[in-house]
């Protein structure tokens, strides 16, 4: 997959656990201190956040990162404080 397609395929897998979880570009914003223009960038594969942005990401969508990422056998649900501390 190309930079293009992940950066969408990421915007997907966000869009869909945001909207999972019933948060507003805005909300979701709000949380991880970002702004709602940042959110849509990511989303529509504009843009892709830097890693401790991901984390954040990942902590206000209480999912693991590596899904946000698209690596195979992320699950969803599953996020570890300790998260942060794991290289890439």
């Amino acid at each position: 997959m190309n930079e293009p397609d992940s950066r969408q395929a990421f915007g997907d897998r966000l869009r869909l656990r945001r909207n999972d979880l019933g948060l507003t570009q805005f909300r979701l914003a709000v949380i991880i201190d970002a702004s709602p223009t940042t959110i849509s960038h990511w989303e529509r594969g504009h843009s892709y956040p830097q890693r401790p942005k991901l984390f954040k990401l990942a902590k206000g969508l209480r999912c693991d990162p590596r899904w946000l990422e698209g690596i195979e056998g992320a699950r969803i649900p599953a996020f570890r404080e300790d998260q942060e501390t794991v290289s890439p």
